[in-house]
């Protein structure tokens, strides 16, 4: 059997470079996914684009894509505790940066959507809002691009109110500007 080494006195059998590699390929190709736990709630939050009509752009701008977005934030909310969570309601705030020109704008979205009861050890999931992504790239750098940048969101269970928030959201929320 063959073995490689790439460092003196470190060997790494062929099968292990492979798998090492596909691992590697895994963690940066996975979406990003925001997950925290407080109060007998677990909350994943992931990016989802629910349209997209990105399309090349003219002729005389070779190598630039237009980009025609519509995303939203799934929320999914389990019950941990053992104990029946009642009906409630979400609201949430997005801050999108808005690339309208060379300089990064910051708008604030606000909405709420109403939550099911949980029972225990249940799960409810949710689409927050529908958000306009617009821009343009040259080749693959999205610089001209609008991103969501940071998030919070707060569940009203009735006897209480439980807050979850990105970690850049109170800091960019001072810079931001309320949508229409």
């Amino acid at each position: 059997m063959k073995f490689l080494k790439l460092i003196e006195g470190v060997v790494i059998r062929p099968n292990w470079l492979c798998a090492l590699m596909g691992l590697a390929v895994a963690m940066t190709t996975m979406p990003a996914v925001d997950a925290a736990e407080k109060d007998g709630l677990l909350v994943d939050i992931q990016k989802r684009i629910i349209r997209r009509n990105d399309r090349a752009a003219s002729y005389y701008s070779a190598g630039t894509l237009e980009v025609d977005r519509t995303m939203s934030l799934k929320l999914d909310v389990t019950n941990k505790s053992m104990r029946d969570i009642p009906a409630g309601e979400v609201t949430y705030a997005v801050l999108i940066q808005r690339w309208t020109s060379e300089k990064a704008d910051y708008q604030r979205f606000e909405g709420s959507v109403p939550l099911e009861a949980l029972r225990a050890a249940n799960k409810a999931g949710l689409f927050l809002g529908e958000f306009s992504i617009n821009g343009h790239m040259h080749g693959t750098s999205e610089m001209h691009v609008d991103q969501f940048v940071a998030w919070k969101v707060v569940i009203d269970r009735g006897d209480k109110k439980v807050e979850f928030a990105s970690p850049r959201f109170e800091a960019l929320n001072k810079q931001a500007r309320k949508a229409n």
